[in-house]
């Protein structure tokens, strides 16, 4: 481990010492029991378990990124669609300030801001768990909300692997 890596590490251990982190990483394990609880295997895992066969998953031709990229861009767009309550907007519009946030921070090592996009992020996730319920009987709304959820665990593990700390 490099000197700034053990330097990174060291800030996120006293970080989640602290009464911000320990709430974070609280609501880091609320999200990942919800996730856990719903069986959420992420968009992909969604195609699966239905049994539906999807052309373009795991394809490997480079002359077909573009297409898949655009496939995936179609699906998340009519996925976004169907949320439109206030704790969803919000959450999604924190997410992707705090996605940009971190994907500048985390290259650079910057502990400071990457800290500063996660604790953006806990309000709008509280809010959507008391005022939205995710097991909605429409089943793109479930899939939507899931994926909000997911983007939250991945933008906390995009700092570190959370569901490695001990209690």
């Amino acid at each position: 481990m490099t000197e700034r890596a053990a330097d990174f590490a060291d800030q996120a251990r006293h970080w989640v010492a602290s009464p911000e982190g320990a709430a974070m990483l609280a609501l880091y394990r609320r999200v990942a029991d919800l996730l856990k609880q719903a069986d959420w295997q992420g968009i992909e895992g969604e195609i699966a378990r239905t049994g539906e066969e999807d052309p373009l998953a795991n394809v490997d031709d480079p002359d077909l990124a573009p297409v898949i990229a655009a496939k995936m861009a179609d699906r998340h767009r009519s996925r976004v669609a169907c949320l439109a309550e206030p704790a969803e907007t919000a959450l999604m519009a924190v997410l992707d300030f705090a996605e940009r946030a971190l994907a500048r921070a985390m290259p650079a090592r910057d502990f400071p801001t990457a800290v500063a996009a996660l604790a953006t992020l806990r309000d709008p996730v509280e809010g959507f768990l008391t005022e939205v319920r995710v097991d909605d009987a429409d089943p793109d709304k479930r899939r939507a909300r899931l994926e909000l959820l997911d983007r939250f665990i991945a933008a906390m593990h995009n700092v570190a692997d959370f569901s490695m700390i001990q209690a």
